[in-house]
């Protein structure tokens, strides 16, 4: 399991962002599952969930994004935050 808070300082600048995406890229392309925890992440902006997760999601897809991460340890509050972002994508998808 990665935890973000070891991975970045802060989550709210397009910077951090890029080094979540990194940090996690190669996952992607191995085809492996990865854990993420925001055990300590009280918020997030949508620059640093653009620069991670939607670079992520633009770069290999929805639906291997879904597939390959695993939110652990986030508060509820987050929680929503992240799964109304993730939500963007697929009502975009519809259109």
């Amino acid at each position: 399991m990665l935890a973000v808070n070891k991975i970045v300082t802060e989550t709210y600048t397009n910077n951090s962002g890029y080094n979540l995406y990194v940090a996690i890229k190669d996952n992607f392309v191995a085809n492996r599952p990865v854990e993420l925890s925001f055990d300590g992440i009280s918020s997030t902006s949508s620059s640093f969930l653009n620069s991670s997760f939607g670079t992520l999601i633009e770069e290999f897809g929805l639906e291997k994004f879904t597939a390959l991460v695993k939110i652990k340890n986030v508060s509820k509050g987050e929680a929503e935050i992240l799964k109304k972002y993730i939500s963007g994508f697929r009502n975009t998808n519809k259109a």
